[in-house]
C-alpha cells in the first residue's frame, strides 16, 4: 500500500473510532456490544477483582492461627482483626465488581430477536433473560464473597440472594446459596438457612463436584452451630469423600474425630486421629492429633504404656518445645483417667509452667486443676484456680458462662470462709492480756524489720554486682551468658513467675489478686490481707508501725459485737452457697447448725432453720424435718416461713393480694396523670388498710408524696419524701425520691425566689375530691413545723446571713461588696464578715454579730434598701438573704435548709413589705 494510501486511511479509522463506541453503549444490545462488554469485564475488570480477592483471602488464610484447645472450625472467617486486615483487598474487589455492573450490565433485548413471533424456544429464553453480559453474575458474587469476609453479612446477604434468583446459571445459583447459607449461619438464622439447604439438598445431584464439598462443610457447620454433633456426622463424612484438596481433608478429619469425643464415642475418634496421622499433615496438626489420641487410650481400650512413652518421648524431642505444656496437659488427662489426681495435678501445673503464649491451653490447665479440687471439695483451692482459669480463658470459649457463675459461687463462699477465720483470729487477738498482745505485736515488727533489712542487703548486692566493671557476653554466643542476655534464662525466669503468681498485668501492686484469695496462716497476714483488699476504710500504716496490727482489732464492745455479727452473717451465707449453688447439703446443714450452736440467740436463726427444714425434707429425713418445722412455728408463729408451713396455700393468696394491689396502684397512678388528686389521697390510704406488701405500700406512699407536691408547699413536699425514704429504704421508689430531694435542695434559693414556697395550696392544682372536701386532699400528720424547728427571741444576739450559688455567684467578690457596705454605714461597729460552704450546692456567708434582733433588723432594712451597693449584675434567683438569732443559725446548719427559716423569717421576723430580693 502507498504511503500515499495509507495517509488517507489513518484519519478514517480515526474517524471511525467515535462511531464504533457509540455501538458499544449498554443501551443497545447486538452482538459487538456483547463481546465488546464481556470482553471488557473479564480482562479488564473481573479479573483484577479476583487477584485482589485472591491475595486478601490468602492474607487472611496465612495469617489465621487454629485453637487446638477447642472444636477446630470448619470455616475460618469471623475473625474481627483478620477482617479488618484484608478490608483493602476486599474494598479493591468491591469497587470493581461494582464498576462492572455499573459500566458494561446489558439488561436491552437482543435487537435481532425482536420479533417475538417467529422464535423458537431457546430464543425465547434467551430474549427473556435479564442479563446479557454473562460476568454480572461473577460480580455479584464476588462481591457478596468480598462483604463475607468484611464480616458484612447483611448486605452479604443481599447481594448473594439477587445473585441466587436472577441468573439462570446453575454454579452460580448453587454457590450464591451456599455462601448465602453460611451468611445466615453467621447471623444466627438458621430457619432461613435450613431452608436453602435443604433446597441445595434436593439439587445435590446436579451440583457441580467442586461445590459439593463445601455444600456438605456448610451443611456439618450448620449443625455444629446449634450443638448438633451427631446430626452434623454425616455431612462431614460427606464432606471429606468430596475434598480434592489435602490440607481441608485432613481438617475435616480432625473435627469428625473432635466431633466423636463430643457425643462420646471414643473409639471411633481414636480411629479418626490414627487417619490423620495416616494422611501425613503438617507437623502441628500430626502432633496435636497424637495428643488428643493420647487422651483417649483408655476410653478406646488401648494401651496405656506405650501412649505414655510415646509423650515422654516427645518431651525430649528439641522441636517440641513450643508444646510442652500441650504434652504436659496430655498427661495430666493420662493420669486423671487413672485416678491418680496427684499425679494429675503435678503435670496440669508443670502445663502451666510451660505455656508461653497459648492461653487457652494454660486456661485448661488451670481449669482440670480447679475442677480436681472441686471433686474433691476442697474449695478454697478450687476457688483460686478457676479464678485464674477465669482470667486467662477467652470469654468467648465454649462454657466459659458457666464457668465464671461457679467461679463467682466459689469466691463467695471462700470470702465468707475467710471472714469468719479473720475475724476470729482478730478476736483471739483482742482477748489476750494487753502485755502478752504487745510481747506478739513486737515480734511481728521485730521479724518484718529483719525481712526488710534482708532485702536492703540483697539489693545493694545486686547494685554493687551492675556496678562491678566487665566483658559482656555476646548474647548470640554459647555458655556464660549472662541472666539479662540469656533468652534462656529469660524464658525459665518467667515461667517460674508464672506458676508462682500466674498472670499478672504489669502495674502497680501486681501481688494483689482480681479477688479476696487471704491467707490467715498469721496474724500479720491477716491484718495486710484486709488492707489490700479494701476491707477497712481506716489509714494504711507500715507493717513496722504497731498501729498496723492494733487498728482491726475489736477492743471495744461495739467493735466486739460487730465482729460476731459479721461471723454470723458469713456463716449463714457459707451454708447458702452450699446448699443452693455447690449442691452439697451434708456442708450447708454443718454451717447452719455451727451459726446456731455458737450463736443461740443470732438473728439469722430463722432462716436456718427453715433452710435445714428444707434440707432434711430433700433428703428424706422426715424426723429432722419435722423437728425444725416445728421449731419455726413455736418461735417464728408470725412469720412468712411458718404461714406457709400451716398454709401451702399462703403464697398462693398472697399472690392473689399482690394482684390486687397492681390492680389498684395502676388505677391510682392514672388518677395521679388525670391531675384528680382527691381520689389519689383517698386510694393511698386504702391500700395501707388493706395491704401489707412493702414493695406496693412504698409506691403508694410515693404517688402520696407526688401528690402533696401537687397540692401543698415545698415543706410539705420534702417532708413526706424524707418520710417515705426512712420508712422504705431499700425500694425503687427512694432513690427516686433521693433523686427529687436532691433537686429542691439543688435549686431551693430559685424556688423560694420565685414564690413556690407558700403556706397554702397552689392555686388551681387541686381538685376537689368526690364528696366535695378540700379538707381530705392533704394529711399533714407527722410532718414537721416550722414551730419545731425555730425559737422567736428579740433578746438573742443575730447574724445576717446571705445564701449564694458559688456555681453563678463570684462568692470573693460578694464578700468584697458586703465588706465596703459595712464600712460605708457601720464603720463603728468592726462587724466581722465569713463564708463558708452551706451544703454541696451553696455557700453561707455571715455578718456577725447583732446584740439583738432590733439591731439586726435595722442593719437588714439598711441593706435592702441599699440592695444595689451589694447585689448589682447579680440575678436575684441566685441568693437569698436574711437576718437569723444565733440558736436557729446553729438549727439552719444542722438541717440544711433554708425554706423553714424563709418562712418562719417571713411569719416572725419582718414585715412582708421588707422581704429583700423577692
Amino acid at each position: 500500500m502507498s504511503k500515499r494510501i495509507k495517509i488517507r486511511i489513518i484519519p478514517l479509522l480515526i474517524g471511525l473510532f467515535p462511531f464504533l463506541f457509540s455501538q458499544c453503549g449498554t443501551e443497545r444490545n447486538t452482538p459487538v456490544t456483547r463481546f465488546y462488554h464481556n470482553l471488557t469485564s473479564y480482562y479488564n475488570i473481573l479479573f483484577n477483582a479476583r487477584e485482589s480477592y485472591n491475595e486478601g483471602l490468602n492474607r487472611y488464610t496465612e495469617s489465621y492461627q487454629y485453637d487446638f484447645t477447642r472444636t477446630l472450625p470448619l470455616f475460618i472467617n469471623g475473625n474481627k482483626k483478620l477482617s479488618d486486615n484484608i478490608q483493602p483487598q476486599m474494598e479493591r474487589t468491591i469497587e470493581k465488581c461494582s464498576k462492572l455492573i455499573r459500566l458494561h450490565s446489558i439488561s436491552a433485548k437482543p435487537e435481532s430477536l425482536e420479533d417475538k413471533r417467529s422464535l423458537n424456544k431457546e430464543e425465547k429464553e434467551y430474549y427473556n433473560k435479564s442479563e446479557f453480559n454473562k460476568y454480572v453474575d461473577d460480580a455479584y458474587l464476588l462481591m457478596g464473597k468480598a462483604y463475607f469476609w468484611e464480616m458484612e453479612y447483611g448486605t452479604a446477604s443481599k447481594l448473594l440472594d439477587h445473585a441466587s434468583r436472577e441468573f439462570k446459571d446453575e454454579h452460580i445459583q448453587h454457590e450464591s446459596e451456599i455462601w448465602l447459607t453460611r451468611c445466615y449461619i453467621e447471623q444466627e438464622n438458621f430457619r432461613d438457612a435450613e431452608k436453602v439447604l435443604k433446597s441445595l439438598e434436593r439439587e445435590e445431584k446436579t451440583m457441580e463436584e467442586t461445590l459439593r464439598t463445601n455444600f456438605f462443610a456448610t451443611y456439618t457447620d450448620f449443625h455444629i452451630r446449634q450443638d448438633q454433633h451427631e446430626k452434623a456426622i454425616p455431612y462431614l463424612e460427606k464432606a471429606i469423600e468430596h475434598a480434592d484438596d489435602k490440607e481441608e481433608k485432613v481438617r475435616y478429619t480432625f473435627i469428625l474425630a473432635q466431633l466423636y469425643e463430643e457425643i462420646d464415642q471414643p473409639d471411633q475418634a481414636f480411629r479418626q486421629y490414627e487417619t490423620v496421622i495416616d494422611l501425613n499433615p503438617d507437623y502441628k496438626m500430626e502432633f496435636n492429633a497424637k495428643l488428643k489420641r493420647a487422651t483417649l487410650y483408655k476410653a478406646a481400650n488401648r494401651g496405656g504404656d506405650k501412649v505414655r512413652r510415646e509423650l515422654e518421648k516427645m518431651l525430649r524431642d528439641d522441636k517440641n518445645e513450643a508444646y510442652l505444656d500441650q504434652i504436659y496437659y496430655a498427661l495430666g488427662k493420662i493420669a486423671e483417667e487413672e485416678n491418680n489426681s496427684s499425679q494429675a495435678v503435678e503435670h496440669y501445673k508443670k502445663s502451666i509452667a510451660n505455656n508461653t503464649n497459648n492461653q487457652n491451653q494454660k486456661g485448661l490447665s488451670y481449669l482440670s486443676i480447679a475442677d480436681i479440687y472441686f471433686q474433691n471439695k476442697k474449695y478454697s483451692n478450687a476457688q483460686a484456680y478457676y479464678d485464674s482459669a477465669v482470667t486467662t480463658l477467652q470469654s468467648g470459649y465454649p462454657g466459659y458462662t458457666d464457668l465464671y457463675v461457679k467461679t463467682q459461687h466459689l469466691t463467695r463462699l471462700v470470702d465468707n470462709l475467710n471472714t469468719i477465720e479473720l475475724q476470729d483470729s482478730l478476736q483471739r487477738v483482742a482477748q489476750m492480756d494487753p502485755t502478752e498482745r504487745d510481747r506478739l505485736i513486737s515480734q511481728l515488727i521485730a521479724k518484718r524489720r529483719e525481712e526488710e533489712r534482708q532485702n536492703r542487703d540483697a539489693a545493694q548486692a545486686r547494685s554493687n554486682y551492675r556496678n562491678i566493671p566487665r566483658n559482656r557476653t555476646n548474647p548470640g554466643s554459647s555458655g556464660g551468658e549472662w541472666y539479662f542476655y540469656s533468652s534462656t534464662a529469660i524464658k525459665r525466669g518467667k515461667a517460674e513467675f508464672q506458676r508462682r503468681w500466674g498472670d499478672r498485668d504489669l502495674k502497680d501492686n501486681w501481688r494483689l489478686s482480681s479477688r479476696s484469695q487471704a491467707d490467715f496462716g498469721n496474724f500479720a497476714e491477716n491484718e495486710s490481707q484486709q488492707q489490700a483488699t479494701g476491707q477497712t476504710t481506716q489509714q494504711q500504716y507500715s507493717r513496722t508501725n504497731k498501729q498496723f496490727y492494733t487498728q482491726n482489732l475489736p477492743l471495744s464492745d461495739s467493735a466486739m459485737e460487730a465482729s460476731h455479727k459479721s461471723i454470723q452473717e458469713a456463716y449463714l451465707n457459707v451454708g447458702k452457697i452450699y446448699m443452693n449453688d455447690l449442691n452439697n447439703p451434708g456442708k450447708a446443714i454443718d454451717a447452719f447448725q455451727t451459726l446456731n450452736e455458737r450463736y443461740p440467740d443470732n438473728s439469722f436463726k430463722l432462716a436456718s432453720y427453715y433452710n435445714m427444714y428444707k434440707l432434711y425434707k430433700d433428703q428424706g429425713s422426715t424426723s429432722q424435718a419435722e423437728r425444725y418445722k416445728n421449731r419455726i412455728l413455736s418461735e417464728f408463729p408470725e412469720s412468712n416461713h411458718a404461714k406457709v408451713l400451716e398454709n401451702p396455700d399462703y403464697f398462693r393468696e398472697l399472690e392473689s393480694q399482690k394482684n390486687k394491689a397492681e390492680k389498684l396502684y395502676s388505677e391510682t397512678l392514672e388518677l395521679y396523670r388525670k391531675r384528680q388528686y382527691g381520689q389519689v389521697m383517698s386510694n393511698c390510704r386504702n391500700a395501707k388498710k388493706q395491704f401489707e406488701d412493702s414493695t406496693y405500700l412504698s409506691r403508694f406512699e410515693y404517688l402520696e408524696a407526688l401528690t402533696i407536691g401537687q397540692t401543698r408547699d415545698i415543706v410539705s413536699f420534702r417532708n413526706r419524701l424524707q418520710s417515705l425514704i426512712k420508712n422504705y429504704p431499700n425500694a425503687e421508689v427512694s432513690r427516686q425520691a433521693d433523686g427529687i430531694l436532691s433537686y429542691l435542695k439543688k435549686t431551693e434559693l430559685e424556688q423560694i425566689n420565685k414564690k413556690f414556697v407558700q403556706n397554702k395550696p397552689v392555686a388551681g392544682n387541686q381538685e376537689k375530691s368526690p364528696s366535695g372536701s378540700e379538707s381530705q386532699i392533704v394529711s399533714t400528720a407527722g410532718e414537721e413545723t416550722v414551730d419545731s424547728l425555730y425559737t422567736f427571741s428579740k433578746q438573742d444576739p443575730y447574724y445576717f446571713v446571705i445564701i449564694a450559688n458559688p456555681e453563678k455567684i463570684d462568692i470573693g467578690r460578694l464578700k468584697f461588696e458586703l465588706i465596703n457596705f459595712n464600712l460605708d454605714y457601720f464603720l463603728q461597729k468592726d462587724y466581722n464578715t465569713a463564708s463558708q460552704e452551706f451544703n454541696e450546692f451553696y455557700n453561707i456567708i455571715t455578718v456577725k454579730k447583732f446584740n439583738d434582733y432590733q439591731t439586726a433588723k435595722e442593719y437588714y432594712e439598711l441593706l435592702n434598701k441599699r440592695e444595689n451597693r451589694v447585689f448589682s449584675e447579680i440575678d436575684s434567683n441566685e441568693y437569698r438573704y436574711f437576718f437569723i438569732s444565733v440558736k436557729n443559725y446553729l438549727t439552719l446548719l444542722d438541717k440544711k435548709s433554708i425554706i423553714e427559716y424563709i418562712n418562719f423569717f417571713k411569719d416572725k421576723a419582718v414585715e412582708p413589705a421588707l422581704l429583700g430580693n423577692e
